[in-house]
C-alpha cells in the first residue's frame, strides 16, 4: 500500500502544488529515500520526547531552515497498516516473504495500533510564503 499508493498520492499533491515539497519520514524506515535528514531527525526525537513525557502527541512541529519553512504533521499507526507494519507473526506469509525480497534492510515492522509512526513534512520555501501574503 505504502510503497505505490501512498507514495503516489504524496507525488500527486507536491505536482498540483508546485513549489511545496512534501515528503513522509520516520526512524524505522522501508525505503532509503525516507530516511530523515538531520532537521527531520530533530523533529521526529521532538514528537517522541514528547509522546514520552506526556503521553500525546503534538499535532505539529515547524521548523525555519535556510529559507524555508518545514511543517511535521505526526502520522499514527492505523488498522490497514498493520497489513504490512505490525507484527511478522501475525502478517501474511506472503507479504512477509515479499517485504524481505523487496526490502531486505526493512525497519518499519513490530508496530502496534495507535504507535507513532513518523511524520508528513511539508516543505515552503519563505518566498512562496512571502508571495502569498501580498
Amino acid at each position: 500500500m505504502c510503497s505505490k499508493k501512498a507514495l503516489e498520492l504524496t507525488e500527486e499533491v507536491a505536482e498540483e502544488i508546485g513549489d511545496i515539497k512534501i515528503k513522509r519520514t520516520t526512524f524505522k524506515y522501508r525505503n532509503p529515500k525516507n530516511k530523515p535528514d538531520r532537521y527531520e531527525a530533530e523533529a521526529l526525537r521532538f514528537f517522541e520526547k514528547t509522546l514520552e513525557e506526556t503521553g500525546k502527541l503534538p499535532p505539529y512541529y515547524i521548523q525555519k531552515i535556510d529559507g524555508e519553512y518545514r511543517y511535521y504533521k505526526p502520522l499514527k499507526v492505523q488498522n490497514v497498516c498493520l497489513t504490512c507494519h505490525g507484527d511478522p507473526a501475525h502478517m501474511d506469509e506472503k507479504v512477509v516473504k515479499k517485504l524481505k525480497e523487496l526490502y531486505p534492510q526493512d525497519r518499519a515492522i513490530g508496530y502496534k495500533l495507535g504507535d507513532f509512526r513518523g511524520v508528513i513534512r511539508v516543505s515552503i520555501p519563505e518566498d512562496v510564503i512571502k508571495k502569498s501574503c501580498l
